[in-house]
């Protein structure tokens, strides 16, 4: 009776030390020494020939098993009355949406609940993006080789646990920046669409401030030419589009305009608008020369009268104002601006 009483005792002491314990591994502890306690206890050194254990041994047994229960204790690793490390959590919102050519930036905020310092890294990013460690901003400028869904992955950390927040970026084609260099006319590779000693007005430059005018928001020049008058190439390369019979005439119905379309073997393109009728002097897929003749100026499709279109473009996939290109003539004597472009009714005559 007196050793059921006793399990009972240590079964209502272990259920004390747990209730009263904030975790669970000192009490699993004391019950694991208790238990062993009593597998043990026949082989306690010092027991005598009938069984029983001197009452001074039994206390120097339980005071070593005391001590290594302290040990154990002091040893978890999730100690009596330590609270659990909480992770830092992300504050701001990522922005997940950029134009090519405007710049875009992030600044990543992240706080911990303990309140310990956070640090910040970016481990994924795309190439046109960089990181500052410091003040925690994500930056950079995509380019026209950078349109389409980009991954990032930024993570913060308080030295314990580490959250991450993945995004991605959607690049869009955005406006042109109008106010750039254009670069010295010295290193242009175009000459002026029209005969040397010959000298036109420029009634629309690139970019006017007034978006009701047809160059808003373009890289392009229209030169005040009148019908019939030559028009050359002012780069070398190779012909992909001829439109020629259309009337001439005021007309903004859409593909009413006639042109011809010179792709450069550097896979930019040059476009020459507004042709007169059956004005074109070059065939599709002909090789031609910078200063050759290719068609007669007109006054066809939209226009307000005779003159002239010219612009660049990026490539052959796209011919909307996104993908204009600035540009000069390196034989145009008159004028420039200060990004070195030909100026609204700048006069300038072929060298």
């Amino acid at each position: 009776m007196s050793i059921h009483h006793k399990d009972e005792t240590q079964q209502s002491r272990r259920g004390s030390i747990r209730k009263n314990s904030r975790t669970d591994a000192p009490s699993i502890v004391i019950e694991q020494w208790v238990m062993d306690l009593k597998s043990r206890s026949t082989n306690m050194p010092g027991r005598t020939a009938d069984g029983r254990v001197p009452l001074k041994m039994h206390a120097r047994w339980l005071l070593l098993a005391g001590a290594s229960v302290l040990v154990s204790a002091c040893n978890s690793d999730s100690p009596v009355g330590a609270a659990d490390n909480r992770a830092p959590s992300f504050v701001s919102t990522p922005i997940k949406s950029a134009e090519h050519n405007r710049a875009y930036s992030y600044t990543v905020d992240a706080a911990d609940p303990d309140g310990d310092s956070v640090s910040v890294t970016a481990p994924v990013l795309p190439r046109w993006m960089t990181f500052n460690g410091a003040t925690r901003t994500l930056s950079g400028t995509a380019g026209w080789d950078n349109l389409g869904s980009f991954p990032v992955s930024v993570a913060a950390s308080d030295g314990e646990e580490t959250v991450t927040q993945p995004f991605s970026i959607n690049v869009v084609r955005g406006e042109i920046v109008c106010n750039q260099e254009f670069g010295s006319p010295d290193s242009s590779a175009y000459r002026l669409p029209f005969s040397v000693g010959r000298s036109y007005r420029v009634i629309q430059s690139y970019c006017p401030a007034n978006p009701a005018w047809g160059h808003h928001n373009w890289f392009a020049y229209d030169f005040d030419m009148a019908i019939g008058d030559t028009v050359l190439a002012s780069r070398s390369g190779t012909v992909f589009a001829v439109v020629e019979g259309n009337a001439n005439g005021t007309d903004c119905s859409g593909g009413k305009e006639n042109f011809v379309f010179v792709a450069h073997d550097d896979g930019t393109a040059m476009q020459y608008v507004h042709l007169t009728t059956n004005g074109a002097l070059v065939s599709r897929q002909e090789r031609v020369a910078q200063g050759q003749p290719i068609g007669l100026s007109g006054n066809s499709g939209c226009s307000s009268g005779p003159h002239l279109h010219v612009a660049l473009f990026r490539s052959l996939t796209n011919f909307d104002r996104q993908s204009t290109l600035p540009f000069n003539y390196r034989n145009a004597v008159g004028a420039l601006d200060v990004n070195h472009g030909l100026l609204q009714n700048g006069q300038y005559t072929a060298n």
